[in-house]
């Protein structure tokens, strides 16, 4: 068994794929599955179940990478003790693109003007799969929104702010110069998706909007620059949550407008979480404390 081995597991189910575990450690898609392949055969167990829709860890799959999380945390911290000698406390946070773009820019910002004694590795991702990554433990701590706050029974959670939906649409959108949009007019739109939305029950968006149907979804990317920019230069829409609008290029450019939805609610919660199961760091507390010092300007 090779520590190798046991990285690729919680690779794979991190991303809930083989190929994006791959493409996300720059080594070929051979290289993730055969390692899987090699600790199945030695353990003599099914670790992962592979389907059309990716792959889901069996139950000894789901038990071999909390003990590998167990692993990688004792060697993080012969790391974390390096870095403890400058004075440096070392964090994973994974968090929806659009938090990082600007809470957690605030934060590191604010971590460089106080020469703050942090080390942060950011990771970004859905709803879904933040939640997964800190209940398995592959991150020490997410931020999320959702509509549904504290129904997680085992994360710990602090609540941080409220916001809402609103619908981005460039200057060749028939919708740009209007201040605000039914639902109905926005749903009938060419959407740009992101990642899973309203394909997955579960993802966030998909839940808001059921009530009106799928929308017209033209296209799916996989990171929000490339929303952005390609509804700056064409007709396409995207939903996007409004606190973000203070902060996007785009929109103190003039190149994408934000309409409000006039006929639905489409309230968020964004929300810090950690999992009680794995221990608390330091750094987690340095940095809840410098959240809510940034998060001042968003309430």
């Amino acid at each position: 068994m090779k520590l190798e081995q046991l990285y690729y597991l919680m690779e794979a189910i991190k991303f809930g794929s083989i190929s994006i575990a791959a493409r996300e450690n720059y080594v070929p898609q051979s290289t993730v599955s055969s390692a899987i392949t090699r600790l199945e055969k030695e353990l003599e167990t099914s670790l992962l179940k592979r389907t059309n829709k990716g792959i889901f860890p069996t139950e000894n799959g789901l038990h071999i990478a909390e003990k590998s999380k167990q692993i990688f945390s004792l060697l993080d911290e012969i790391r974390f003790s390096v870095k403890s000698a400058n004075n440096k406390f070392s964090i994973s946070v994974i968090a929806m693109p659009s938090l990082v773009d600007t809470v957690l820019a605030d934060l590191i910002a604010e971590i460089e003007k106080n020469d703050e004694p942090l080390f942060i590795d950011i990771l970004t991702d859905e709803p879904g799969s933040i939640l997964k990554n800190v209940q398995l433990g592959f991150c020490d701590l997410g931020i999320i929104y959702d509509n549904e706050p504290f129904r997680y029974p085992d994360l710990t959670y602090y609540p941080l702010f409220t916001a809402s939906y609103c619908l981005f649409v460039g200057a060749n959108s028939p919708y740009y110069h209007q201040t605000s949009i039914s639902m109905q007019e926005a749903m009938s739109c060419p959407h740009i998706a992101y990642k899973t939305e309203y394909e997955k029950e579960t993802n966030l968006l998909t839940k808001l909007t059921r009530s009106w149907g799928k929308p017209n979804i033209a296209l799916r990317v996989d990171n929000t620059e490339s929303m952005r920019r390609i509804i700056a230069k064409s007709s396409y829409v995207a939903f996007f949550p409004d606190f973000s609008v203070h902060y996007d290029a785009y929109v103190k450019s003039g190149l994408i407008h934000p309409l409000q939805i006039y006929d639905a609610d489409l309230k968020l919660y964004i929300t810090y979480i950690e999992s009680p199961n794995f221990k608390d760091r330091q750094g987690n507390q340095i940095f809840l404390k410098l959240l809510k010092k940034v998060i001042v300007d968003y309430t």
